[in-house]
């Protein structure tokens, strides 16, 4: 039985340093596409481009916004190779107890799969939203802490403006992360509800059975 332990732990180490290393590797090359094709096609726009565009809103664009989109991406696969690991270790173990229990649990996965996407779906607007006042924020800092952006707003005297633009894309992103966060416990609280109302079903369903017993 220990031997058994210490295999299960080994391999669950060795399938964990396989995945890290897999993520980073997919993770690493797709910000050097990312990057790579994003400076090809702004360096391939016209001059009226970059007169219109503001040069911080492109330096996040390259710097930042490629970042998040590795991170997610890499999450993303790293949390999907697990749940794919654990939903077929779960409905194993779920057959091999009770395949009526496991036909109830199937019948259930609508509860999770239709606000799962709906959350998705505001996550994505949020995050869009983020990544917008992360450049905007770029870009107020490119601009003011040039020579010149300096030297504009001593001139003209209208530090107290200057803050009040940052403050407010500031705050915008931290909104954001924060509205994010509460849309992503929806799922979470959507299981526990499912979570505690069962063992209270099945405890329910066994009383019953009992009483009945008892009554024949």
């Amino acid at each position: 039985m220990a031997l058994v332990v210490a295999g299960i732990a080994v391999t669950n180490a060795v399938v964990g340093l396989l995945q890290r290393w897999c993520s980073s590797k997919i993770g690493e090359g797709l910000i050097y596409n990312l990057r790579t094709a994003v400076f090809d096609h702004v360096s391939g726009m016209p001059i009226a481009f970059f007169t219109r565009t503001q040069t911080g809103k492109l330096v996040s664009r390259l710097n930042s916004d490629v970042i998040g989109a590795q991170r997610a991406f890499t999450s993303t696969l790293s949390g999907a190779v697990s749940n794919i690991f654990g939903l077929i270790l779960t409905l194993a173990a779920m057959l091999a107890l009770s395949w009526q229990l496991t036909v109830g649990a199937l019948v259930l996965l609508p509860v999770f799969v239709i606000p799962a996407r709906m959350v998705g779906r505001k996550l994505a607007d949020l995050t869009r939203q983020q990544m917008s006042d992360n450049a905007e924020m770029s870009a107020t800092m490119t601009e003011r802490f040039s020579v010149s952006g300096a030297l504009l707003v001593k001139l003209f005297g209208r530090p107290t403006e200057e803050h009040d633009r940052f403050a407010v894309h500031t705050r915008g992103g931290v909104e954001g992360c924060l509205q994010a966060t509460r849309f992503a416990q929806t799922d979470f609280l959507v299981i526990l509800a499912v979570v505690i109302k069962n063992p209270a079903a099945v405890a329910a369903h066994r009383v019953r059975t009992r009483r009945v017993s008892v009554v024949v």
